[in-house]
């Protein structure tokens, strides 16, 4: 694992948000057409449902949370494989007991993968409030010691480049006296 950590640069949250949904459209699609792996692919429908939130967020905002590049790309990579696994498990027929059983451990070792992945994410996102936290006692105490120091009042009226700030005034439409520098005479 690399420590290269990356925010994103919209082309691996889109190439994430794609591959995700190609998973999801997978095991939604073959979920419903075979019986044969019906009871694994609601768990791995589970575990995605799971990961959605997490997806959606890392797409919305261009960030792939503290993955390394590499780790990004496993991650793209195991979801790509994991959906032509799902269409290759609708091609199964019931007399292939034989590839039942290797298919059947193959969706369970995805379905882990997608596991480590999630409890890496709630992992991160615990991290991340924790830093939040963290952040905001030490503006608050910075604050606090910015009004201890008399620096701020609550009293004390701010100004701009060293002038008042200017009243504001409102503009009546059609009223001839009104003008933005001046109060209006008419009530």
């Amino acid at each position: 694992m690399g420590h290269d950590r990356s925010e994103g640069n919209g082309v691996e949250g889109a190439t994430l948000g794609t591959s995700f949904g190609v998973l999801f459209g997978a095991v939604i699609q073959v979920k419903d057409k075979t019986k044969m792996f019906k009871c694994i692919l609601e768990y791995l429908e589970s575990t995605i449902d799971s990961l959605k939130p997490f997806i959606e967020e890392m797409v919305e905002y261009n960030k792939v949370l503290h993955l390394s590049k590499e780790e990004l790309g496993n991650f793209i990579t195991l979801m790509e494989k994991g959906a032509q696994l799902i269409h290759k498990c609708s091609k199964i027929r019931k007399w292939a007991s034989y590839k039942k059983y290797e298919y059947a451990n193959k969706l369970l070792r995805l379905d882990e993968s997608l596991q480590v992945m999630l409890n890496i994410f709630r992992v991160q996102l615990v991290r991340d409030v924790r830093e939040s936290l963290v952040s905001l006692s030490n503006i608050e105490a910075m604050i606090k010691r910015m009004e201890g120091s008399d620096l701020i009042q609550n009293d004390q009226i701010l100004s701009i480049g060293g002038s008042a700030v200017p009243e504001v005034y409102l503009h009546r439409p059609g009223c001839i006296e009104c003008t933005w520098n001046t109060r209006c005479a008419v009530p």
